[in-house]
């Protein structure tokens, strides 16, 4: 808020247009429709898997993760957000929903869409870096000499203790329940 509003503008608006089949009308139309049926959040978010802008709808306070999602821009519609000012009526959420487009800092909406790119982008070369220091010590480890001197697969890792099997034995059914009974059909 506190911006001069108007059309999306800059990166956020390039993205729009390539990703909503109808561009930035068909865009705001989905945004102002999902913030009118919400009834907490509207998140326009970047997703860090495949680079693309999608819009969320969160429904209830504090529980509403959304893994690998960037928030780009956030309108709160919970009544207390709009009641006092305009009315806790439908048509008070619209004049609120105008008036936040209105006053929307798109230069702001920007910066963060830009720092979201980045966030993938960082993440993916970290990713690339991890993923090439694995391959090399596997590299090097994936034939050993025997004692043969002919090639032979890796040796097996010993599992872990958390990756071993477990031990417990698994409860059997009591003999004597009903349930042996009607299975069986022989009355104890």
């Amino acid at each position: 808020m506190g911006g001069e509003g108007g059309d999306p503008r800059g990166h956020f608006a390039e993205q729009v247009e390539s990703e909503y089949l109808g561009g930035l009308e068909m865009w705001q139309q989905a945004v102002r429709k999902a913030a009118s049926s919400a009834r907490g959040w509207v998140m326009v978010g970047y997703d860090l898997n495949d680079g693309s802008l999608f819009n969320y709808i969160m429904d209830t306070q504090n529980l509403w993760a959304v893994y690998n999602m960037v928030p780009v821009l956030a309108i709160d519609v919970y009544e207390h957000a709009y009641a006092r000012d305009f009315g806790a009526t439908p048509d008070g959420r619209k004049a609120y929903l105008e008036a936040f487009f209105r006053n929307l800092d798109w230069d702001h909406v920007n910066r963060q869409l830009d720092q979201a790119v980045a966030a993938r982008q960082g993440a993916s070369r970290e990713l690339d870096d991890r993923v090439a220091a694995r391959r090399r010590p596997q590299a090097r480890a994936t034939l050993r000499r025997s004692s043969h001197h002919t090639w032979a697969p890796p040796l097996r890792r010993t599992p872990q203790r958390s990756e071993r099997r477990s031990t417990r034995k698994i409860p059997q059914p009591d003999p004597w329940s009903w349930s042996a009974v009607r299975a069986t059909g022989v009355n104890p």
